[in-house]
């Protein structure tokens, strides 16, 4: 199986509406602080809620959870971290959300991750995309006037299975500023109640969304490069 390269991991946990106090935001900060996998060294008010973050070391990452008055939003993009540290971060976050600010419980989730993909055979990431994803002929290349794609993708949802709860929006393209990767993503949709007894869920719905990447889709790429033909 290719190498995957996470780069972005994205949690948003919806709830019934509330007005928070600072003392309680603040609250919610010194207990995240407590904990290394919760951690954020910042805090900054925002419309509705607080931002807790950490310095990033390079331009365009971003280490932060947001709260908001119906949701909040966990996420590291482009900070290095690995699945299972967020993972950690996603459930030791969550709990004290439902601690320390009292969230009667979280109503929908949406998780997103983006990964990068190296194949191994061709060169050029459209030219994969196109020849063995898209079975593009040149034929069919000549219907653009000879100007060849720059940039090319397909986009597929995903209803919910006997045993995955969630929707999928998944897409696999191509990057015009790194030519040999396979940009993929897959943003999993969970419609489910969970209140702090079952906080455990999420991390469950988050291995979810994360597997139909490295398994689905990854796999479908490698399948499609098996057959490329330069």
């Amino acid at each position: 199986m290719y190498p995957l390269r996470s780069i972005q991991f994205l949690a948003e946990l919806v709830f019934p509406a509330q007005q928070w106090q600072l003392t309680d935001l603040q609250r919610l900060h010194a207990k995240c602080f407590e904990r290394e996998s919760s951690r954020y060294a910042n805090f900054q008010l925002v419309q509705g809620g607080a931002q807790l973050s950490n310095p990033v070391s390079q331009q365009g990452a971003v280490s932060a959870a947001i709260v908001l008055p119906d949701r909040l939003r966990i996420q590291e993009q482009m900070t290095g971290m690995a699945r299972e540290e967020f993972e950690k971060r996603l459930d030791a976050f969550a709990r004290a959300v439902f601690s320390e600010l009292k969230v009667p419980h979280f109503a929908a989730q949406q998780f997103t991750v983006q990964s990068l993909a190296t194949p191994r055979v061709a060169q050029n990431a459209v030219d994969l995309m196109g020849k063995a994803m898209l079975s593009f002929s040149n034929d069919d290349y000549q219907l653009f006037e000879q100007r060849k794609p720059l940039l090319m993708g397909v986009r597929m949802s995903f209803p919910t299975a006997p045993v995955d709860e969630g929707q999928f929006h998944s897409r696999i393209e191509t990057m015009q500023r790194d030519p040999k990767s396979i940009f993929l993503e897959n943003v999993g949709v969970f419609r489910t109640q969970i209140g702090e007894p079952d906080c455990g869920r999420l991390t469950a719905q988050f291995v979810q969304t994360y597997d139909w990447v490295r398994e689905q889709l990854l796999g479908w790429v490698e399948r499609c490069e098996g057959r490329f033909v330069p």
